[in-house]
């Protein structure tokens, strides 16, 4: 899928903190379009339980930039430094840190839990994280405590269930390590309000967490369901390569599926985002700016010529971009904050 939303100002998880740029600065702005805390940092990140990353840049040796990472409260101050040469935004609850090319996780106080150690660290999701100590490969809880170490390579989980690979496939193990779905496709994504993305002879389906293959494998590309809404791309008349290679096929229409396999949106757009708030972000085809249509596949709010990229709907707002500058607009469409950069 081309939709190109990570690009745009992130969104904050907390109800009334949005990340805003002026001037190459970091600030925040609340619903209504106030600025709460002013812009002073290079980089910032998304509040989740009260904390944010935030990056302030200085001039290193040989021309090199060194950044100084801190944790900020809704307030904007910064209640931890982290010393560390890189820290990802909080999943869990953890925050995940590398120095040295080796990884930790600090908690919301900037508190090391669990030991820089790793060779290989992964951001926590479903109450696991896959790390790596030298061959030996295994997920953690978020205290550090070895939870699982499957006997095959596993990726990640997500409502119970973790991708693995085996000789090239891709299935199911639960958090016992268990193969619940064996290795059979090509490729598989994790599992969103119960069914997960599959791939088999270049064609996508969707399976339920028994592994029945519930809506068949039909679609060129596919997308996690959100609000009981999927988009997915009609598959091409022919293929000229092999069975699971990525053709280009960006000429083919996206539209929205419902978790029976129905069409709740006909094909009709050129990109097409996840729902978030009863709305999601389509580019129609040809040089048009992005829009958000409703469930059903009605216009919310028409396409506006200048909107290049266009995020999801968090807490109200949603994150646009218009020439490189990032602004938000709210559920009417109404501009809350002029782009800016």
């Amino acid at each position: 899928m081309r939709l190109k939303l990570s690009t745009v100002t992130p969104m904050s998880t907390h109800p009334d903190r949005f990340v805003i740029v002026v001037d190459g600065r970091r600030g925040y702005i609340d619903r209504a379009g106030k600025v709460v805390i002013p812009p002073r940092w290079d980089l910032a990140g998304d509040f989740v339980d009260g904390r944010a990353v935030a990056v302030v840049t200085e001039p290193g040796k040989a021309g090199a930039v060194v950044w100084r990472y801190r944790l900020i409260d809704e307030t904007g101050r910064e209640v931890a430094e982290l010393p560390y040469d890189l820290v990802s935004d909080a999943h869990d609850g953890r925050y995940l840190v590398r120095r040295k090319n080796r990884s930790g996780y600090v908690d919301r106080g900037g508190r090391l839990v669990v030991p820089v150690e790793y060779t290989y660290g992964g951001d926590f999701s479903d109450g696991l994280a896959p790390v790596e100590l030298g061959k030996r490969k295994f997920f953690i809880d978020p205290d550090g405590r070895v939870a699982l170490e499957p006997a095959v390579k596993a990726l990640g989980f997500a409502e119970g269930l973790g991708v693995f690979v085996e000789k090239g496939k891709h299935g199911f193990i639960d958090k016992a390590g268990t193969v619940v779905i064996p290795a059979t496709y090509s490729m598989a994504v994790g599992f969103s309000e119960g069914l997960a993305e599959v791939r088999l002879k270049g064609k996508f389906g969707y399976v339920d967490k028994s592994g029945t293959l519930v809506i068949p494998l039909q679609f060129a590309h596919a997308g996690p369901f959100s609000e009981s809404r999927a988009a997915v791309q009609l598959p091409p008349m022919k293929r000229k390569r092999g069975d699971d290679d990525d053709d280009d096929d960006d000429e083919l229409p996206y539209g929205y599926i419902d978790p029976a396999g129905r069409w709740a949106v006909q094909p009709q757009f050129a990109e097409a985002g996840p729902f978030s708030e009863g709305l999601a972000a389509v580019q129609l085809p040809g040089e048009g700016g992005y829009g958000y249509v409703d469930p059903d596949g009605a216009w919310a709010i028409p396409p506006l010529a200048d909107l290049k990229d266009a995020g999801e709907f968090r807490d109200g707002l949603a994150g646009i971009r218009v020439y490189n500058r990032n602004g938000y607009i709210d559920r009417a469409g109404r501009v809350v904050w002029e782009p800016t950069r």
